[in-house]
């Protein structure tokens, strides 16, 4: 889940970002740092800023957190935003119509 992207923007580094996700995710430290793999107090220092979260776990962490802030935080650095795609429901039913009717006409050609 994206974030807003005004509090993206009051991220002043990726520590903060970190905190975001974690902050928004309303998991406590410890249920995260538990399902991370983390020891508890190496994750208390590494949202604090004095540790390092190891690179293959941040995607893990965003996963468990259910939102993607410290991608987008990387992302606004280089000058990018995220979009999410709100109708993919509707492109979901508009491809599956073109599916149906493909489907139907070629079992009329089968048929004739």
């Amino acid at each position: 889940q994206l974030v807003d992207w005004a509090l993206i923007e009051k991220c002043e580094d990726e520590i903060a970002a970190l905190q975001l996700c974690v902050q928004l995710s309303r998991l406590h430290y410890d249920t995260v740092a538990f399902k991370l793999g983390i020891d508890k107090g190496h994750f208390t220092r590494i949202m604090a800023g004095h540790g390092n979260l190891p690179e293959r776990k941040r995607t893990q962490l965003m996963s468990i957190c259910r939102n993607l802030a410290p991608l987008q935080f990387a992302c606004l650095r280089f000058g990018l935003k995220m979009k999410e795609d709100d109708d993919l429901d509707a492109q979901e039913q508009a491809a599956l119509a073109i599916l149906a009717r493909v489907n139907r006409q070629k079992q009329l050609r089968v048929a004739a």
